[in-house]
């Protein structure tokens, strides 16, 4: 998780503990639902496990759908969609190549969050 921290340019605790990567993989593929309940674990296979929340089935779909179109062999494996309920949040669990999602996945994250950061920075400054 530090390796992609510091890929993604953003303190440990963001990906650990924040929601940061789950709402970039998500964005990068054009969906827009909130990813501040969701999940990203490494499993015992060192594949990563992410637990995301799609609005609907057509979300789910278009994440399937761009990833396997522009970043073929990412995704190793998927539940159906909103399989699995937590927290009263139901999830879709999609499990990733660790090295596509450090090597190749990071680093248009890494300028998504960017761009994001700084959007949000501006947007707060004319706040005050």
């Amino acid at each position: 998780m530090q390796e992609l921290a510091n890929k993604l340019g953003v303190n440990y605790l963001e990906v650990y503990g924040g929601s940061v990567v789950e709402q970039g993989l998500v964005s990068k593929a054009g969906i827009t639902t909130s990813q501040a309940s969701s999940s990203y674990r490494i499993e015992p296979n060192y594949a990563e496990k992410f637990n995301l929340s799609f609005a609907n089935g057509n979300e789910y779909n278009q994440f399937l759908n761009y990833y396997n179109q522009n970043f073929p062999g990412f995704i190793l494996s998927t539940s159906t969609y909103n399989q699995y309920n937590a927290r009263g949040n139901n999830y879709s669990s999609i499990i990733v190549d660790p090295n596509k999602l450090i090597n190749q996945v990071a680093a248009t994250l890494a300028n998504t969050t960017h761009v994001e950061r700084v959007t949000q920075q501006t947007s707060q400054e004319r706040a005050v």
